[in-house]
């Protein structure tokens, strides 16, 4: 097992231990987490990982492109022609498929009995940057009533309680769950779908276009089938008063074939890590001119391999290399 010295920066409350990356990269690399580490992964909340001179790795959940001047590697939700960048939608990291899968001993007509209302909504903001979800919203909620419960948009008069067992629970009560993302943006889909089919409740899509290719598009309604939000709302209300219809929709298995899609499959983010640990290290910040010269820089001097006598990733990657031997014709 390949020993790797990396830190995690720039994870407010989830660096070291309770990083969600360590317990799949210890699958496959014994982790060193170290103060002069040969590589750093961190996010964009935070500003540390500019007193490091080693190879970095960029995540983020959102939807922001990487800056390649201050990384060399990219984890991120959205999908970048780029072979330094990684596909990870936020739900193959922060949930669990399980609950999406079906046994074929669901009553779903028992399910279907349990509701108790019509739609649910859930976000925590309304502004301009998401007219096209506030939209749908005012538009389906003055045809049939849809109940928002998140700080955005609210018409119950309280809030889910934040965590999942909450959202899953108010979830559960309603036939259809509006999920719209924040953004159309390619490869950028979250938990909004991921946490309605948990709930067992029908979702409305409307975000990334690839959506289709993650999920069952017999398990949710599309609202980029239809020619317009008037032709979609149409459709909603009419599956909504067709139990049939209905059924088929929330009996559907949210995967192809029943079976969690790549995303989930980790040793894909694996494979990655290999290819940058099989890479030559030379690492964006030492690669610029100034950067001994930043404020940043100047906060903290950290000390390279070489400084404390140990070995450098260079000249680890040159031994591997020549343990390995010449490459084949």
């Amino acid at each position: 097992m390949q020993r790797v010295l990396i830190e995690f920066v720039d994870f407010p409350g989830l660096e070291r231990e309770q990083n969600p990356f360590l317990p799949m990269l210890r699958q496959r690399f014994d982790l060193v987490e170290s103060e002069y580490p040969d590589y750093v992964v961190f996010t964009h909340e935070g500003q540390r990982h500019r007193l490091y001179p080693c190879t970095k790795i960029y995540y983020t959940q959102e939807r922001y492109l990487p800056d390649w001047r201050a990384c060399d590697y990219a984890i991120l939700s959205i999908q970048l022609d780029d072979p330094r960048a990684f596909h990870l939608p936020y739900y193959s990291l922060w949930r669990d498929p399980r609950p999406l899968l079906r046994t074929g001993t669901e009553d779903w007509a028992a399910e279907l009995a349990r509701k108790r209302g019509f739609c649910s909504f859930l976000v925590g903001y309304d502004d301009r940057s998401v007219h096209v979800r506030s939209r749908f919203f005012h538009q389906l909620d003055a045809r049939k009533r849809v109940d928002s419960a998140g700080r955005g948009l609210n018409n119950v008069g309280w809030q889910v309680p934040p965590g999942v067992p909450p959202k899953l629970e108010f979830l559960s009560r309603y036939k259809f769950h509006l999920a719209f993302e924040n953004a159309a943006v390619r490869g950028y889909t979250t938990e909004k779908i991921t946490d309605a089919f948990a709930a067992r409740t029908v979702p409305i899509y409307w975000g990334d276009e690839t959506v289709t290719a993650q999920f069952n598009p017999d398990a949710f309604i599309h609202r980029r089938d239809f020619d317009s939000d008037e032709a979609c709302i149409e459709h909603i209300l009419a599956v909504d008063a067709d139990d049939a219809r209905y059924l088929r929709y929330l009996s559907a298995p949210p995967f192809r074939d029943n079976r969690p899609n790549a995303e989930w499959d980790h040793t894909r983010l694996l494979d990655f890590f290999d290819r940058i640990l099989a890479t030559p290290p030379r690492p964006v910040a030492q690669r610029r001119w100034f950067f001994g010269l930043t404020r940043w820089r100047l906060l903290k001097r950290v000390k390279t391999h070489a400084e404390k006598g140990m070995e450098t990733s260079e000249e680890r990657f040159r031994q591997r290399t020549q343990a390995a031997g010449p490459p084949p014709c």
